[in-house]
């Protein structure tokens, strides 16, 4: 259900990343779509997608919605071990941890399937935990 949730999160992040790059490119004259969002290879552009990526969750994790728009649909909610709503401080290490999560073989998201809270590492890191509403 979490992966679910995930690619539903990336076609948003996808558009909103392409409505605001669209805007920023053609403001500032640089706009190519078929570089900018299929090869990618402009550091700036790099870096904008993983600030939109990391406002989006953290944002959305840390709101009175408790969820990005893909957990959302599917009743699922980020909250601490409390059941409690989560700062911005905690949304974002969650984000970033995800890094670890998936740097490590994947290893990190697998422990979703083995753990008692079903966290992985990441939820593990903020103390956080992705409950089914």
């Amino acid at each position: 259900m979490r992966l679910l949730a995930w690619i539903v999160d990336l076609i948003v992040i996808v558009i909103i990343s392409s409505i605001i790059g669209f805007i920023l490119g053609a403001l500032g004259g640089t706009f190519n779509f078929y570089y900018t969002f299929l090869e990618g290879n402009d550091l700036f552009w790099r870096i904008f997608g993983i600030v939109v990526a990391w406002l989006y969750f953290s944002i959305l994790e840390c709101s009175k919605l408790q969820a990005t728009f893909g957990k959302k649909l599917l009743r699922m909610k980020v909250t601490d071990m409390n059941a409690e709503k989560v700062s911005f401080k905690i949304a974002t290490v969650r984000y970033f941890s995800k890094i670890l999560s998936g740097i490590i073989l994947g290893i990190g998201y697998l422990m979703i399937g083995f753990t008692k809270n079903k966290q992985g590492l990441h939820d593990k890191i903020a103390q956080t935990i992705v409950l089914r509403k």
